[in-house]
């Protein structure tokens, strides 16, 4: 197997998991929905927004051209990500903001993340928003989370998304703003800043989010940026993709692989040869809140190295 086979057959593998996450039937008031403890068990009052990102893993399962991936071109796939997407906008606060933790919590995190993960699929699938989303975009460049370099840089992605779909220059504008405020950090600490210190795994989420921003801003000093970052970040891991997590600010063990991916850089094999040898910590192994973002990670990453994706 090639890279492109088996981080995309770690991610393709957790697509049935997926689909019984989300209320599938289409008469229901919560069609779309992908938290099933709030539409099924109704043991949640108010659904996640975070669980929305669904979107995005069923959206690459559609367009990935790939003999091992039995979902590509199948138009229920593509249904359910854009049910899951309508789902999400309906979902949003008036001022754009979204909930994770608790009802009214106007949450950065799960607006920057729900927002990317839902653009990308809307991207991915050619299709338009259905309802407004300039308030979503307003209100990710009003609001920042200055101690969190992966949530700054999923809301840049975001927000470069949000500004082609809705062709809105201030947005990009805003998205670049922010990147460069990062950039400056960055120089200034000599890492990505997570609680007060460096993180290699959230530090490849937010060189993922960052490689999203780049190819959608067609920002090319970003873009330098960020393939020389993760060519660097990647040079951390063993050759099995496993890394040394004592000491990490957020002592995590996962690796994002987009930005590897979309660098060109060598340093991917060491992932799909950690996948293929079951000794890095990947998507199928992970509780259904986290699994659903990795999985778009690594199914993003078999489709851009497949030649057969965008970012």
């Amino acid at each position: 197997m090639n890279e492109a086979e088996e981080i995309g057959g770690e991610a393709i593998g957790q697509v049935p998991r997926i689909l019984g996450m989300i209320d599938r039937d289409n008469p229901s008031s919560t069609y779309g929905c992908a938290e099933r403890y709030f539409w099924h068990y109704k043991l949640h009052d108010f659904p996640n927004a975070r669980f929305q990102e669904v979107s995005e893993v069923l959206a690459c399962a559609f367009v990935y051209s790939h003999a091992s991936n039995p979902y590509h071109g199948k138009e229920k796939i593509r249904e359910w990500a854009l049910a899951a997407v309508r789902y999400w906008e309906r979902m949003r606060r008036g001022d754009g903001s979204f909930d994770e933790a608790y009802p009214w919590e106007r949450s950065f995190c799960a607006t920057a993340f729900s927002a990317m993960h839902a653009t990308q699929a809307l991207m991915l699938l050619k299709e338009p928003p259905v309802t407004d989303l300039a308030p979503v975009g307003r209100w990710l460049a009003r609001h920042e989370a200055d101690d969190t370099a992966n949530q700054q840089a999923a809301s840049a992605a975001a927000l470069a998304n949000l500004s082609i779909l809705i062709c809105s220059d201030a947005l990009l504008r805003a998205a670049r703003r922010r990147v460069e405020r990062m950039r400056e950090e960055h120089a200034r600490l000599g890492y990505f800043n997570e609680y007060g210190g460096s993180d290699l795994g959230y530090a490849s989420i937010t060189l993922s989010a960052l490689a999203i921003y780049a190819a959608r801003a067609r920002d090319e000093s970003a873009g330098d940026w960020v393939k020389r970052e993760a060519d660097r970040l990647g040079s951390n891991l063993g050759a099995d993709g496993v890394y040394e997590y004592g000491g990490q600010s957020r002592s995590t063990r996962f690796f994002y692989p987009f930005s590897l991916a979309w660098a060109g850089s060598g340093q991917i094999g060491k992932i799909s040869r950690g996948a293929a040898q079951q000794k890095i910590l990947q998507p199928s192994w992970m509780d259904d809140r986290y699994m659903v973002p990795y999985a778009a990670d690594y199914l993003r990453s078999a489709l851009w190295l497949s030649g057969g994706g965008t970012a």
